[in-house]
This record gives structure tokens, C-alpha cells and sequence, in this order.
């Protein structure tokens, strides 16, 4: 009994854990209510740690007292250690194996870095593909060949469960494969165009500020519905003159204030925003037109 309340009490302060681990690295400002979710989550955890120290140590206690497994009670006692560990070991111990791996990615450069995707496994695991288009070292060659591939679980964030925060220390799980794949500056041109038909809008919205995007791909990113997209393009340097002034009567402040701070935007068009309706904007507009009038770089704040 004393073992099983033990590994209870052990499982749900290692639940709690995970708990405060996610809303840590989460990016979102509602993360922090997930502190609600602890007791929930504690006895999910701990209600089989229980049964498997209480079983086991019936299952000790037997075998100190030379008690044959062949007994309904003993059988029934390693039945359950043996499930129910090889249920924690399943959860935990993969984990553990890819955590190193990662880990060993994060170190990696070329060739290396190349060279893992021709493996069965290493070359297939999301989180060491997650790793490896992270890494500012990887070649272009390399993430262009990840950007090719189809796998829908590259638009996914790797991370949907309490245990995967057990894989890495960083944020970057957070993200899917191709999200980081936009983020990253070592990404060719090629792969940035094919990443900006994904039906993922944070992917869309990482693309729309690679200056390496063509000006006709910005021009129909700069046409989405979704408001981090439309900024993407407003801020990116090589967004186009006419895209830039159609932008800078966009209803979102947002928006507006990133084309008025855009080095690319036209001297016109900024000449305009002192005039805009938010202050923000206006004082944007005028600090980058004394900016360019003393070929000075434009600071933001």
C-alpha cells in the first residue's frame, strides 16, 4: 500500500510538472490557465503510477514470503506490473531515445545534417526533422529537400501531448516542420514559393517576410484575409511600390504602421500616413520621412 501511494504521489508531482513545463514554453497568453488542468491531469497520471506501486509491491511482499506465482492473487499482481510498465515504459522511454537525437541534431552541420534524411528512422521522426530545419547550419540543399516532402505531418506542430515536452527543452516544437522551415534564413527562394501555398496561415504569415519572396507571390499574399499575413508582406522590404500603397489603406493599424516603416515604401505613400487617422501611424510615417531625408536607418519602437 505504502509503495503504491508513493508512486501515486511521485506520478502526479511529475504530472503537474509537464504542466507547468508546457505553459512555460507556450507562446500564447492564455497558456498560463492551463494551471487548471493540474489536478485533472494528476490522477490521470498518478491513478495507474498507484495501481502499479501497490500491485507491485504485493507482488514483492509475495515473493519475499516464497508464495508461488501460480496463486490467483500473485498471477493476477504481475499481470498488472507487467502492463501497466510496459504502458509508462511506452510513453516515456521513445521519448527519451528522440530527446538525445534531437539533441545530438542541434550540434550537427553539413554534411551531417544532409546525410540523416537518407535514414529509415532518423530521416522519418518529425522531431529530428523539426531539429535539423531549425538548425541555422543546415544547407539550403538540405531544407529544400524537406520542403518537398508531402507528409502531412510536417503542417503539424510535433508536440500534442503532455510527454512531449520530455523530447526537447525548446520552443521550436511548438511549431511544425514547415513553420520552421519559413522561419529559417537558410531556406532558398524555391522552397519559400512553395511554402507560400500552404493552407497553414502561420506558415503564410513566417513566408510573407522573407525578402526572398518574389514580388508577384507577395502581391497575392498581400490579397489574404488573415491580418499576420497582410503585416507579413507590409513589412517585407521587397514587397512592390503598388502592393505597399494599396496596403497603406488597409482598415488594420497594424498594417499600416509596417508600411509606413518599410524602407521600400514610396516617398508618397508615407507622406500620406502622416496624415493617417491613428497616431501611431502618423508618428511612424514622419520619423521615416526624417529617416530618409538624413539617409539615416530607420529605428523601430
Amino acid at each position: 500500500m505504502l509503495l503504491g501511494l508513493l508512486a501515486g504521489a511521485l506520478a502526479a508531482t511529475f504530472s503537474g510538472w509537464l504542466v507547468l513545463e508546457v505553459i512555460k514554453r507556450s507562446r500564447s497568453s492564455c497558456a498560463v490557465l492551463g494551471v487548471f488542468a493540474i489536478p485533472e491531469v494528476a490522477v490521470r497520471f498518478g491513478a495507474p503510477a498507484a495501481a502499479f506501486g501497490g500491485t507491485l509491491g504485493v507482488l514483492l511482499s509475495g515473493l519475499r514470503a516464497r508464495r508461488s506465482l501460480r496463486r490467483p492473487d500473485m498471477f493476477l499482481s504481475l499481470v498488472a506490473v507487467v502492463l501497466l510498465g510496459g504502458w509508462g515504459a511506452a510513453l516515456v522511454v521513445p521519448r527519451l531515445i528522440v530527446r538525445s537525437e534531437v539533441r545530438r541534431v542541434a550540434r550537427l552541420s553539413e554534411p551531417e545534417l544532409g546525410e540523416l534524411l537518407e535514414s529509415r528512422w532518423r530521416g522519418r521522426n518529425v522531431y529530428v526533422l523539426a531539429a535539423i530545419a531549425s538548425n541555422a547550419r543546415a544547407s539550403p540543399q538540405t531544407l529544400a529537400r524537406i520542403a518537398q516532402r508531402p507528409d502531412p505531418e510536417l503542417n503539424v506542430k510535433p508536440g500534442t501531448s503532455l510527454l512531449d515536452v520530455l523530447v526537447s527543452d525548446s520552443r521550436d516544437f511548438d511549431d511544425s516542420v514547415m513553420l520552421l522551415l519559413a522561419r529559417n534564413p537558410g531556406t532558398p527562394a524555391e522552397s519559400l514559393e512553395r511554402l507560400a501555398t500552404s493552407p497553414d496561415h502561420s506558415v503564410l504569415a513566417a513566408v510573407a517576410r522573407n525578402p526572398k519572396l518574389s514580388p508577384g507571390t507577395l502581391a497575392r499574399l498581400s490579397e489574404s484575409s488573415v491580418t499576420a499575413v497582410r503585416c507579413g508582406v507590409a513589412s517585407n522590404p521587397s514587397t512592390g511600390g503598388e502592393v505597399l500603397d494599396r496596403l497603406s489603406r488597409d482598415p488594420e493599424r497594424m498594417i499600416r504602421l509596417d508600411v509606413a516603416r518599410n524602407r521600400s515604401t514610396p516617398h508618397e505613400v508615407r507622406q500620406r500616413l502622416q496624415s493617417d487617422s491613428d497616431e501611431y501611424v502618423r508618428d511612424a510615417a514622419i520619423r521615416a520621412i526624417r529617416a530618409e531625408a538624413t539617409d539615416t536607418p530607420l529605428l523601430v519602437r
